[in-house]
């Protein structure tokens, strides 16, 4: 199959230079729909950077628009870590929406993302009624969980340098919730970016769906996050339009060996392209 194109370039989100990949389909094929990729936070969005790039590139083949882009204050955007917060990266997702329509003239845009991606991905589109389809690979059960034990990483390093003995997670929270900052495997956590994790918790898995959405979860059955488990099964339950796959692959957001997991993008572009999203053209 011929290679999708793809554009590298910055657009202005929130206030905010971001950088962006397009990854557009073959000539010949293209679609009504496209989809805004929401990256997972610090660490997981390196790690897991080959194996969403190449998803990205096989939904493009599938005839699906994607853009990829860097949240504020991560990666190569615009901003600093310690500064931002979720908040701001919500209207970001908004304004990358914006700049894939208006680049592609797709009528619809679905999102999909990793982690905490897709948590923000979901939220974004709560509320409504335009949005064709939602892919979350790996929600999170909660956003202050993950983000305590992100922060617990900060001891393990401290107590490895024999610093720190004494340290623990209310000692930190407490440093962030004063105005300081919290370094973690060299990433800076401050106030904003805390609090703003803290106040969108209890939205990070809604009692209901908004559109046609695929669940994917990976690892072994024994680290299948029980609570995203019964959070799908009771939407499922209700009749929602969920559909959920459980990949038994080793994750591929903490690994340092894993660069390709083509289970997770098969699947996801087998489920986009039934439900309808890719229709093949003359071009």
């Amino acid at each position: 199959m011929e290679p999708g194109r793809e554009e590298v370039f910055f657009f202005e989100g929130n206030g905010k230079r971001l950088l962006g990949f397009l990854h557009l389909p073959p000539k010949g094929k293209s679609s009504a729909q496209g989809v805004v990729y929401c990256h997972p936070f610090a660490e997981e969005k390196n790690l897991s950077h080959a194996v969403t790039a190449r998803a990205a590139r096989r939904l493009a083949e599938a005839g699906i628009a994607v853009l990829r882009f860097d949240f504020s204050g991560c990666g190569d955007s615009e901003g600093e870590l310690d500064q931002s917060d979720a908040s701001a990266w919500l209207a970001e997702i908004a304004a990358a929406e914006q700049v894939l329509r208006a680049k592609t003239g797709v009528k619809q845009v679905g999102f999909w993302g990793l982690r905490s991606g897709a948590n923000l991905a979901l939220m974004h589109a709560q509320g409504r009624r335009d949005v064709p389809f939602l892919i979350l690979w790996q929600p999170l059960p909660g956003l202050a969980d993950f983000l305590r034990i992100f922060l617990r990483q900060s001891i393990s390093t401290a107590l490895a340098k024999g610093q720190g003995a004494k340290l623990t997670v209310k000692d930190l929270t407490k440093r962030l919730e004063e105005g300081g900052v919290v370094e973690v495997i060299g990433y800076p956590i401050g106030k904003r970016l805390y609090e703003s994790f803290m106040a969108l918790d209890a939205r990070a898995l809604p009692g209901e769906l908004p559109c046609p959405t695929y669940m994917l979860t990976v690892g072994p059955p024994e680290m299948a996050p029980l609570k995203v488990k019964n959070w799908a099964a009771s939407l499922q339950a209700a009749g929602a339009p969920l559909e959920a796959l459980h990949d038994e692959s080793e994750p591929f957001w903490d690994r340092y060996w894993r660069w390709d997991a083509p289970a997770p993008a098969e699947a996801t572009a087998a489920w986009a392209v039934a439900r309808g999203t890719s229709t093949a053209v003359a071009g």
